[in-house]
């Protein structure tokens, strides 16, 4: 993993970027997560659909749908 600092007015930004070699060993952590978020949401959609869905049910939904649309455009970017 390298550190890259970027001088931003008086402040320094600090980014962490992968070598291809860091982005292939964990690439595979990453999709896991993404299929295990996109179950979930698939779950909770059901659920929803069915009518007997909580407030927290929905709020939970909508917090793996963020999730997977996060995993997904990792792997998007990483590929």
């Amino acid at each position: 993993m390298k550190m890259i600092v970027e001088p931003n007015g008086a402040y320094s930004e600090q980014y962490y970027g992968f070598t291809k070699r860091e982005v292939k060993l964990i690439l595979p952590y990453i999709r896991n997560a993404a299929r295990h978020a996109e179950n979930m949401v698939e779950h909770y959609q059901d659920i929803l659909e069915s009518g007997e869905a909580t407030d927290r049910q929905t709020t939970t939904l909508a917090q793996w749908e963020d999730k997977m649309d996060f995993f997904n455009s990792m792997i998007a970017f990483m590929e």
